[in-house]
């Protein structure tokens, strides 16, 4: 009776373990985001400066070829896109804010 008891708690702690493994790859997914101090040259014609880190966020100004803009925050959404902020830069656990510009039209 003492190894069958064993063997169901064995069984209750996998059981809850299961779901944490299988939250694992939707974590892959996540937001990441780490201070920056590096200089950036623009190498398209006109970028878009967005309010957040996704192509499809409200464009708050634009920068242009041959520009000099420098990074604060790198983050990379959710999707695996580089993105950096150089303006007005908030990363904190209440909000993020800013203006971002995809990284693929720096160099």
């Amino acid at each position: 009776m003492k190894h069958i008891s064993s063997l169901l708690a064995t069984a209750a702690l996998l059981s809850l373990s299961l779901p944490l493994l299988t939250a694992q790859p939707a974590a892959a997914g996540a937001i990441e985001c780490r201070p920056a101090s590096q200089d950036y040259t623009v190498v398209g014609e006109k970028v878009p400066v967005r309010a957040y880190f996704r192509a499809d966020a409200r464009i708050v100004d634009h920068v242009y070829k041959n520009n000099r803009v420098h990074a604060f925050w790198d983050c990379t959404n959710s999707s695996g896109q580089p993105w950096v902020c150089i303006a007005q830069c908030r990363v904190d656990d209440e909000a993020i804010e800013g203006g971002w510009v995809y990284r693929g039209h720096l160099r």
